[in-house]
Formats: C-alpha cells, structure tokens, sequence
C-alpha cells in the first residue's frame, strides 16, 4: 500500500527537513527533504511529483523510509559501485591467465569460462587486468637469458660506486656506443583518429645509414659524438677515442660493450697508452645493454626526437640526426634526466 502522506513527524522533525532541502550535501537529499515537507502539508504524491519532476515510486518509497527510520532516511546510502563478477580469487587467477597469453586476451577469456564457468566480456577482463597493475605497451627485446647474471649484478654495482665517485669530482663518468639511423622508420605510438582509415602512416625504405658515435657523460649530461662513413672497426674505434682524448680536461672511466670493434687488436693495443692519459676502459659483461645509459638517448632519438616527415629522404634524415646530436642539452635543445 502506497503512503500517501508522511506520519510520524514532530515540529524539531520539521525544522530538521526544512534545513536539509536548503542546505543538503546532494540534489537528491535536497529533493527528498522537499518532498518530505510537502507530503507533511498534505500534498498529494502527484502533486509532488509534478513539482519536483520526480517519479511516484521514489516519492513513496521516501515518505515510507521516513516512517519507517525519521532522519536517517535523509541520508545517502554507502554505494559500493558495480558488483564484481568476480571474485578477488578469481580476478587474481585472470591476471595469471593473462601472464600466460599476454597478447591473447582472448584466450584468457576461454580458458577463465573453462576453470570458473563465467563468462565476462574483453572490456570487463581490461578493467580488471588495469586495476591490477598492467597497461597495454610495446614489448622490448632483451637479452636477458643470455647473459651472466652474477657478472651483471657485479658490473652493476661497480657503476653506481663509479658514479658515486663522479659525483664527488675528480673523474668524469662516461657512457660510449654507436647507432644507425636509416629510411627504415622505427614505429612510435601517436594519438590518432579512431579507425584504420584514419591510421598515421609513416614512409620506409631501404637506404644508407647515418652511422653515429657517442660519449656521454651523464653527470655533466654531455655529449660528445662523431658521425661515421661505413662500418665502425679497430682502426677507425682508435682514431675517435684519440680525438676524445684531446677534449678530456680529467680522468675518465669509459663504459663500453663488447662490441667487434672495442675487442680488436687494435684497440687492445692501446689500452695501456690510453690509461697513461688518463682515459680507463671498463667493459661491460656480455648481453649487458641495460648498463649502458647512452642506449636511452638512441631510443629517445629514434622513438620520441627523429619528426615523421624526415624519413622520405636520407638528407632530412641526416640533419635532423645531425640537429639532437649538436642541440643536446643546449638551450631549447634536447635532453634527459639522468639524476
């Protein structure tokens, strides 16, 4: 049986539901104050519907909370959001499912109907994959597996005693490698238009590459490069670190990889001369590239600096490349926070 007006209510009741439809925290709350106090001076519910513009079965179900618990039917209930179609045991084995076909939500789904027999939608295992810590990014090749990992925590730890002792003053720290840069576009992400059509597309071909050299001293934040004509080997290696030697202004610990040209006899053979001046070589371990910080710039070039339009032509490519290597850490000029 529907209530037709609010029983039950005492003059410091009125005062009370007077105050809340003027000052209440929500419209809601507001709205069924008002309705309150029009129920209370014999206002039909179609009446107060028409004035509030509010449907029969709340006005009813609101003179009813009311004489059923006074006051507290004024508050908002606690609303605990949508209910989760899983449990906090069945989302977790989700994510686990995930783990195991991180490409393949799809088969996440089948195999969770398989164990759970619930069947959830891709956007609803989205949800729940996010808010327990995944996004969607680009995976990265690694090495990892190859490598030595107790070598690799040793070298680890040598380079941060190193940096330390750069930070104090007296040796420089310096990072040294070599990249290509060629027609063949590495793919960044870009906000673009929803729809395949509308896809940004980027031009790529077979080309030359701009073979580049770089020191970089990650305290200072500095970089010192040379760009390259053919392959990099033992001869040319000991010609470019001789014109390093001549900017140095102290001693310098190198950090480098095992790459062909850093292993050459040629090299080798002045390893002792180059300590004599002050330049100390330390060879990373092998499939080590998270060691060397000079890999970050090469990747910051190639997937945030290098603009779109440049790969149509090996001369755009050239100066742009040309362009970060001059302008790093320069004003208006590119750079990365290494502290």
């Amino acid at each position: 049986m529907n209530h037709k007006y609010v029983t039950k209510i005492s003059k410091s009741d009125l005062q009370y539901i007077s105050n809340i439809s003027q000052n209440g925290n929500t419209p809601t709350i507001r709205s069924r104050a008002t309705a309150l106090l029009l129920s209370s001076k014999s206002y039909k519910i179609n009446e107060i519907c028409n004035i509030l513009d509010v449907e029969r079965h709340s006005i009813s179900r609101w003179i009813k909370n009311w004489d059923s618990n006074g006051r507290d039917s004024l508050k908002d209930a606690v609303h605990t959001g949508r209910k989760r179609k899983l449990t906090e045991k069945e989302e977790k084995r989700a994510k686990e499912l995930v783990d195991e076909n991180p490409r393949r939500l799809d088969k996440a789904l089948d195999a969770l109907e398989k164990e759970t027999g619930i069947i959830i939608s891709l956007y609803t295992l989205k949800r729940i994959i996010k808010r327990l810590g995944k996004r969607w990014k680009r995976m990265r090749r690694s090495l990892k597996k190859k490598r030595n990992e107790l070598e690799f925590k040793k070298a680890e730890k040598e380079i941060q005693e190193f940096t330390n002792i750069a930070r104090e003053g007296g040796i420089n720290l310096t990072y040294f490698d070599g990249s290509n840069f060629n027609l063949v576009s590495n793919i960044p992400y870009a906000w673009q238009d929803i729809g395949s059509k509308n896809t940004l597309l980027l031009p790529s071909e077979h080309s030359k590459s701009v073979g580049v050299l770089g020191f970089l001293d990650i305290i200072d934040n500095k970089l010192t490069s040379f760009i390259i004509d053919g392959a990099l080997n033992g001869e040319k290696l000991v010609g470019i670190i001789n014109a390093f030697l001549k900017e140095m202004t102290e001693p310098t610990i190198l950090i480098w990889d095992n790459a062909p040209a850093h292993t050459s006899n040629e090299v080798a053979n002045h390893i002792e001369e180059w300590a004599d001046k002050g330049l100390f070589i330390y060879s990373l371990p092998k499939y080590s590239p998270e060691l060397n910080k000079i890999e970050i710039l090469w990747r910051e070039m190639k997937y945030k600096w290098l603009p779109e339009f440049i790969y149509d032509s090996f001369e755009k490519l050239k100066k742009s490349v040309e362009k970060i290597l001059i302008t790093y850490n320069a004003d208006n000029g590119y750079v990365i926070n290494f502290t």
